[in-house]
């Protein structure tokens, strides 16, 4: 098992290996030990993990799967689930799923009472390498992604990557979208074993998270590729998944990159090449004009700026701001 301490405002660990879930009582009895505890999961992830927690006697609230299910609606019933079960301070959620999961039962943990501990199990790749660490938690609003949402650090995270193997493929595909996103960020090996891929990944982000914890400076570079992803997703209502948007939003950002003076083509060659190695879009049918105006309301843009993340060369990026208004003809490349 692998070990990355997060050094936020909250440290916590995120505690990484094969099979690690049946352990969960071991992992976190120093916080769950004589609380009650509710497990938050979807209707797919629940009837393949629930039971290897071993957690006899948690209450457990069950919604849909799927990006829809990630709103105001879903948070409420969360939180009147909770109060009708008379949770307090002291009581502890976990988070059992995915990204939508871990989002969503973060901002329940982060508003109910003014804030309750909550652990994240995150079972799929996108949500182990990315989601599930730094404390970000928020829901959809009918004007974009996260749009209503708080920083609130989970108390410890378990990363069980036998979990990966009841992913779909398209899922996982999904996910090693983050991954490539950490190794144009930083270079690391993708070439490793999957343990060690999410550990790297993971290490990556905390020491991030460690100087920037509130978003305000480096911790944007986390967004390579995701305000064109954020248009893509919000244009297709939500159907292309969170992981290939991200990646068809790398593409289109390399080829900017490029374009705009800031890589050579032969970096951005090898960005792109990546990404269809492993099965992944590296642009979008969706027109850049369509995709600017979605960006107008992204919530990373400051009155009329919008700060992006450009590729310098692979293992290194920077923040780059621009005019709002310019940002359709900055991406297109057509």
């Amino acid at each position: 098992m692998k070990e990355v301490k997060v050094t936020a405002s909250k440290p916590y660990s995120v505690l990484i290996g094969a099979g690690i879930m049946k352990d969960f009582k071991a992992l976190c009895g120093d916080i769950i030990s004589g609380k009650k505890l509710a497990v938050i999961t979807d209707d797919t992830v629940d009837g393949l993990y629930f039971e290897k927690l071993g957690l006899d006697g948690a209450l457990k609230f069950v919604f849909p799967h799927g990006e829809e299910s990630k709103n105001m609606n879903t948070l409420s019933d969360i939180l009147e689930f909770l109060a009708d079960n008379n949770f307090t301070r002291s009581d502890v959620l976990i988070a059992l799923g995915g990204g939508v999961v871990g989002d969503i039962t973060g901002f329940a943990a982060a508003v109910y009472m003014r804030g309750i501990n909550y652990i994240q199990v995150p079972t799929t790749l996108l949500a182990m390498v990315d989601s599930s660490v730094g404390g970000k938690c928020a829901v959809d609003l009918h004007h974009g992604k996260n749009l209503a949402g708080s920083f609130h650090q989970p108390k410890r995270v378990i990363c069980d990557t036998s979990a990966l193997e009841t992913l779909p493929d398209e899922m996982y595909k999904a996910g090693m979208a983050e991954v490539i996103k950490y190794g144009v960020l930083s270079g690391i090996n993708l070439d490793s074993d999957i343990e060690t891929l999410v550990f790297d990944c993971v290490s990556v982000k905390a020491d991030i998270v460690r100087s920037d914890e509130f978003d305000n400076g480096t911790r944007q570079l986390l967004n390579l590729g995701h305000t064109p992803a954020h248009g893509i997703e919000a244009l297709s209502s939500y159907t292309v998944p969170h992981g290939f948007a991200v990646a068809a939003g790398m593409g289109i950002i390399a080829r900017a990159s490029v374009k705009n003076g800031f890589c050579s083509k032969e970096t951005a060659d090898k960005v792109i090449g990546i990404l269809e190695e492993n099965g992944l879009p590296c642009d979008t049918e969706y027109n850049y004009e369509k995709i600017a105006e979605v960006a107008m309301r992204d919530k990373k843009a400051k009155g009329d700026k919008l700060t992006l993340v450009l590729i310098e060369k692979y293992g290194k990026c920077i923040l780059h701001e621009i005019n709002k208004k310019d940002f359709a003809e900055f991406i297109s490349v057509k």
